[in-house]
């Protein structure tokens, strides 16, 4: 998957990514903060994601990770 398309994908599941942190965490700033990171991170580690893999199932883990 180039870098373009995880860009592409990455914005289309971010709702989703807000969701999810915000069930993660109590105040709204904090997930917020945490969905950032997490793009960060999904953006400079893209070389390890496997692409027969949904993104969102990636940015999930990575979300519950950072949390912990």
């Amino acid at each position: 998957m180039s870098s373009n398309s995880i860009s592409d994908e990455l914005e289309k599941i971010l709702p989703r990514m807000r969701a999810y942190a915000r069930s993660l965490v109590a105040n709204v700033d904090d997930a917020d903060d945490l969905v950032s990171g997490a793009c960060v991170r999904i953006l400079e580690r893209q070389d390890q994601f496997n692409p027969d893999k949904p993104l969102i199932a990636w940015a999930i883990r990575i979300l519950r990770n950072m949390n912990i």
